[in-house]
């Protein structure tokens, strides 16, 4: 998955800017993302352009080397991944934790089922 963020100087046509997962914004547009209680999971994410975002997960954890955290840092051009097994059943979200870029769209769901 990556974040884009696609701006009115660049696409003369959007009514406003717009920040996106995969190239589409805002829930029911952005990806759906499901798994079950038990998966391992793996999120593999980047950050394309020049913003800096961070990558919130609602209702998990992970080891991100030092700490068990829920949200993680991307620099421009940086990517990251995510794995945990899946074990908090639920509809969940997950989007930036840049206030502005959530909402602007950057935001997701993510269906767990026991």
């Amino acid at each position: 998955m990556f974040f884009h963020d696609m701006y009115q100087d660049d696409v003369p046509c959007l009514g406003q800017d717009m920040d996106c997962f995969n190239g589409y914004a805002f829930i029911d547009n952005t990806p759906t993302f499901r798994a079950r209680a038990g998966e391992r999971i793996r999120w593999r994410v980047a950050a394309l352009g020049e913003e800096f975002h961070v990558f919130h997960l609602h209702g998990h954890r992970w080891w991100d080397g030092v700490c068990w955290t829920d949200s993680q840092i991307l620099g421009p051009s940086m990517a990251i991944t995510v794995e945990y097994t899946e074990d908090n059943p639920g509809d969940w979200l997950y989007h930036c934790h840049v206030t502005d870029h959530m909402m602007g769209g950057m935001v997701g769901r993510y269906l767990t089922e026991s």
